[in-house]
């Protein structure tokens, strides 16, 4: 029997042997998902028809605003454990910031993972790592996401909304403080401006003083200082129309690349001690443009939108107290993207979504390297010298894409949804190499390259509602991520790298008991990887790029739940196992990764937590609210060879929340036993360097509300 069918046939009936866990409910918001408490859980999506979130079928993850809030998660990193098999991890720079899930994901280059907030989709990794501001709700969707979102959606999409007008004038101030030179304001004022119009408005500042110490200039090395403001505007033109606009902006200066040389026999590592100070700085600037329009039988949306990113990386490649050389990389990128979609209203016994999506995005970069003195020795350089590369991208595409499904499908409950998207994209890379030695000028490449891609993405599912509290689900869909040109490279066949395929086979269930009082949520998983994109360094060592690797597979499952056994006490957990290995992956003749493990896949992601809350109902103080959990992940391996890995471990963090009506004081703790950990591993130039996980933190919140 076919390996894939009978995987599913097992996790079918493990399912219904389990019926076991699904943890997060999503919260209210008119735009798409929302729930409000566990007494309503209703999914409505702008690609899709109202549905209760137990009748999708796909595994999806609904983080709302009190979660948000009550766990502190600031920015995508903190969603590791939350979200089953996801893995985001830390550099110790924005610039880098893969998001991996079910193994899926890209170090460098182009994401494996969507991004979109609200409405904005993030082309570009180093805009993935941003400073979370007024979040309304956060949805994770595991598994390819072609039809609907194309592109670069092979492991899943997240979605991040910001919180739209409230209908009363509201006013919120945040302050928060730690050990590290931590401290955080927010302020967000909502109000509306007319009967048919409402504005929020948000604006944040932070700083952090830096957890490592460079011991070459006995300074911080991971400093970090960032601020920015978001505005949206809402407006109902009349009963049918409706037009929003919305825009946010953050800039973000910090130290980075905390890298101590690591010994792999021993464990020992190193102090850090570098001589070149390595910085990052950022502006992101997006804007988006939504307009819905209604009739009696169709909904039609357009979203239009633009960011730009401007960066400037300064890194002391080497991590050494030599002088050898050091990096400066900057880039401007603008984005252009124009959506339109229309569906069907809900309750039919067939429901439809078509659209056309089309994209163009313009990127700059430009990379120096200059050598040092020890680096002129070493490598017996003439003179001064240094090699400056510029490369100017276009990338533009366009999609045309359907879904429909079958409602009470011979049977009541029973629905059948089947949709396919067909996808292009051309990329057109102008590249210039100059090398200055001792004052004279060489250029070693001046030419242009041209790739394009059409790809066809289908999707199917069937979904049965067996009851009102159980409903179990099959998916099958096709995923993509783009070809395109390294920004490093050696010989003409590594300029460019071709794109990466998966066929993803899911199966799960989803049950609600105990009259809304438990939610739960179980699924497994199958995905047949192929032509994957393996980061790899360049034959010299000096810089990384991206080549095709043959065969991979990834398989697991995932399980979720949330319990309110009492009325002052909730439970709450989530766990992810993944297991991703190469099949195929001849590196070279000598070399063959097959039955490795891939890299930045955890086999174990875990979370567990509870609140417990206390009345008081005392004129200063309402309530007290005590708040524990546990986020565990790995193993992880680092490269290839499997040499480099981190070994499970688990963190715990804390909080005691004291509320009145309009204000709240927080004590909070996180990695509260101090658990060491290495939360990154890479080598360069026959050495191995890892960063060191962050150690305790300690802080105090102050939330007011007018």
């Amino acid at each position: 029997m076919n390996k894939k069918l009978l995987f599913l046939l097992i996790g079918c009936l493990s399912i219904v042997l389990t019926l076991s866990a699904q943890y997060q409910v999503p919260s209210y918001d008119s735009a798409d998902i929302k729930v409000i408490d566990l007494n309503q859980i209703v999914v409505k999506s702008s690609r899709e028809n109202s549905v209760m979130i137990k009748n999708l079928p796909s595994s999806i993850s609904l983080m709302k605003a009190k979660t948000i809030e009550d766990n502190g998660i600031s920015s995508l990193k903190d969603l590791v454990g939350f979200v089953p098999n996801f893995f985001m991890p830390d550099y110790g720079s924005r610039l880098t910031s893969p998001v991996y899930i079910r193994g899926i994901g890209s170090r460098i280059n182009s994401p494996s993972i969507g991004l979109y907030v609200d409405n904005v989709p993030y082309f570009e990794k180093s805009a993935f790592d941003f400073e979370f501001n007024d979040i309304e709700r956060i949805e994770v969707l595991r598994g390819p996401q072609g039809t609907s979102y194309g592109r670069n959606t092979m492991g899943g999409l997240i979605k991040v909304y910001t919180k739209d007008p409230s209908d009363e004038r509201a006013t919120k101030l945040s302050l928060s403080g730690g050990n590290y030179g931590y401290f955080r304001s927010d302020l967000s004022h909502s109000q509306p401006l007319s009967k048919n119009t409402g504005i929020a408005v948000s604006g944040f500042y932070g700083r952090n003083g830096g957890y490592f110490t460079n011991d070459f200039g006995d300074s911080p090395v991971d400093e970090d200082e960032y601020y920015g403001a978001r505005l949206k505007l809402v407006h109902d033109i009349n009963d049918r129309a409706k037009v929003q606009f919305s825009s946010g902006y953050e800039k973000s200066e910090q130290g980075g690349y905390p890298y101590a040389q690591i010994n792999l026999k021993t464990k020992e590592v190193s102090p850090i001690n570098y001589d070149f100070n390595s910085t990052y700085e950022r502006e992101i600037l997006s804007n988006a443009l939504v307009f819905d329009y209604s009739t009696s039988d169709i909904l039609l949306q357009s979203v239009t939108s633009h960011q730009y990113l401007k960066d400037d990386q300064n890194i002391d490649q080497d991590f050494t107290s030599k002088s050898l050389f050091f990096v400066n990389q900057n880039t401007y990128q603008n984005s252009f993207s124009q959506e339109f979609t229309v569906k069907s209203k809900p309750g039919t016994k067939i429901s439809w979504v078509a659209g056309a999506f089309g994209f163009l995005q313009y990127v700059q970069d430009n990379v120096t390297v200059t050598y040092g003195p020890d680096g002129i020795v070493t490598y017996k350089l003439p003179g001064e010298a240094s090699r400056v590369k510029n490369y100017d991208n276009i990338v533009k595409g366009g999609a045309v894409f359907g879904e429909s499904s079958i409602n009470d499908l011979f049977t009541k409950g029973l629905t059948f949804t089947a949709g396919i998207r067909f996808d292009y994209e051309e990329a057109i890379q102008d590249y210039l190499y100059n090398t200055y030695t001792a004052g004279k000028q060489k250029t070693v490449d001046d030419s242009r390259g041209l790739v394009n891609y059409t790809e066809v993405l289908p999707k199917a599912s069937l979904s049965y509602n067996m009851s009102s509290h159980v409903t179990a689900y099959t998916t099958v869909a096709k995923g993509y991520k783009t070809g395109g040109f390294n920004t490093t490279f050696e010989n003409d066949k590594d300029r460019s790298f071709k794109p990466e395929y998966s066929w993803n086979y899911e199966a799960g269930v989803k049950t609600i008991f105990l009259n809304k009082a438990l939610l739960s949520n179980f699924s497994v998983f199958y995905i047949d990887w192929k032509d994957q994109q393996i980061y790899q360094p360049v034959p010299s060592g000096q810089g990384s790029m991206l080549k095709n690797a043959g065969h991979s597979v990834s398989k697991g499952f995932e399980a979720e739940i949330i319990a309110k056994p009492y009325k002052s006490l909730s439970l709450y957990t989530s766990y992810g196992y993944t297991d991703a290995k190469f099949v195929d992956y001849q590196r070279n003749d000598s070399t063959n990764y097959k039955g490795n493990y891939i890299p930045y896949a955890p086999g174990n992601t875990l979370q567990m937590g509870a609140d417990y809350s206390v009345k008081v109902n005392k004129r200063a103080l309402d309530r007290v609210v005590f708040f524990v959990s546990y986020q565990g992940q790995g193993k992880i391996y680092w490269n290839e060879d499997n040499t480099g890995s981190q070994k499970y471990y688990g963190m715990l963090n804390g909080k005691i929340s004291f509320m009145a009506k309009n204000a709240r004081i927080d004590l909070w703790a996180k990695n509260i036993l101090n658990q060491d950990y290495h939360s990154f591993y890479f080598s360069s130039l026959g050495k191995s360097f890892v960063q060191v996980g962050k150690p305790v933190q300690l802080g105090a919140n102050l939330v007011l509300t007018f």
